[in-house]
């Protein structure tokens, strides 16, 4: 009971949004309920946001440590290496040459290579470094790892890698005689 009032008496019942009072229905108690319904249609909508970023935000989290992982095999393997003059190194753990690095850039080449061959090869590289194809590829890899539930995304950064090779390729053999981009043909090819 309330201040020496019987329990139970509908006078003293007061409702907590205030809309039965008196055993009575207040206009106000139907704009609480509609309120109430839109409330919990805002929650759930609001979970399904919520669910949705953690879903992005644990697939960039999973393609960053994908290609963090890749990156620090790289090193491990290239951490032999052998620097032959400049930013161009040599190493046995490699099967293909490459560039690494955005602000020092680092020509990794393996040691098999016949001198003509790391001519042709040299040149290629160092057109890479010329371009700042190693900053652009990075740049593509952030747009990989924000964008990874694009595909177009995915084909955009593979084509633009194609086409830098291609590029690269083209450039070091603009001023070539018919010779030299047979030797430069196979070189490709080996």
């Amino acid at each position: 009971s309330l201040a020496g009032t019987p329990a139970g008496q509908p006078e003293n019942i007061i409702v907590q949004s205030g809309a039965v009072q008196n055993g009575e229905t207040k206009k106000d108690d139907v704009e609480d309920d509609s309120f109430s319904v839109e409330a919990v249609k805002r929650v759930s909508f609001d979970k399904v946001l919520e669910i949705i970023a953690t879903i992005y935000v644990v697939g960039i989290g999973a393609v960053s440590v994908f290609y963090l992982l890749q990156y620090f095999i790289v090193k491990r393997r290239i951490s032999t290496a052998v620097r032959d003059g400049g930013n161009v190194w040599l190493c046995d753990n490699i099967s293909s040459p490459f560039v690494i690095g955005i602000i020092k850039p680092r020509i990794i080449l393996p040691y098999s290579l016949s001198e003509k061959e790391k001519q042709h090869i040299l040149k290629h590289e160092r057109t890479h470094i010329k371009h700042h194809d190693p900053f652009v590829r990075f740049v593509g890899l952030v747009c990989l790892c924000l964008h990874w539930w694009n595909p177009l995304v995915w084909i955009a950064v593979h084509k633009m890698n194609q086409d830098m090779e291609m590029y690269c390729d083209e450039t070091a053999l603009r001023e070539s005689t018919t010779e030299e981009r047979k030797s430069y043909a196979r070189t490709l090819l080996s």
